[in-house]
């Protein structure tokens, strides 16, 4: 899927702009990143609880 390569002698200002990743596709990898963030907090809240319990002991 890459972009039509314009013909030479065609200046920067009538290029358009290039969409290489679509708007879905850069949705799905937001929900993506999202959800690792969520995962790493819970983790990271884990392993609060258990070095906590570790000290205890």
């Amino acid at each position: 899927m890459f972009p039509n390569i314009p013909p030479e002698g065609i200046s920067l200002e009538e290029i358009d702009d290039f969409n290489f990743a679509s708007d879905v596709q850069v949705k799905n990898v937001e929900k993506k990143v999202d959800a690792v963030l969520v995962e790493n907090k819970r983790l990271a809240d884990r392993e609060k609880i258990l070095d906590m319990r570790v000290k205890k002991v």
